[in-house]
């Protein structure tokens, strides 16, 4: 967010020209970022793993659960077209790491909810 709005105030909020006195400065400045898929994936597993653990006493976390990915979802949408380059080339060993841990999860989410209402 912080660089959109460097980019605006180089261009002076319209459409004139960049004010960068360096081609340094310049690329510096709009040369977009890598899109950060493990850091992604890391946020969502966390959503996914605490509503799966308290969901059980806080029905409530599902809904929260939904809408909070649905909001990570438009605005990586948004992001990804306007502010990234290409994501990082990973394999599949990431998808299979990601399914583990969602196993753990479930597993998690039945011994905890058997303490909780017991």
């Amino acid at each position: 967010m912080l660089k959109c709005i460097r980019r605006c105030i180089d261009r002076r909020f319209c459409c004139r020209t960049t004010s960068c006195k360096t081609k340094k400065e310049y690329i510096a400045l709009y040369n977009n970022d890598i899109y950060p898929v493990q850091e992604r994936y890391a946020y969502i597993m966390a959503i996914i793993i605490i509503t799966m653990s308290f969901s059980c006493i806080i029905p409530i976390l599902n809904i929260i659960c939904g809408l909070s990915l649905m909001l990570l979802y438009f605005s990586d949408k948004l992001l990804l077209f306007k502010v990234y380059q290409f994501p990082v080339n990973y394999d599949n060993y990431l998808h299979k790491l990601i399914l583990k841990t969602l196993y753990v999860g479930i597993v998690l989410h039945c011994l905890l909810t058997a303490i909780f209402l017991s």
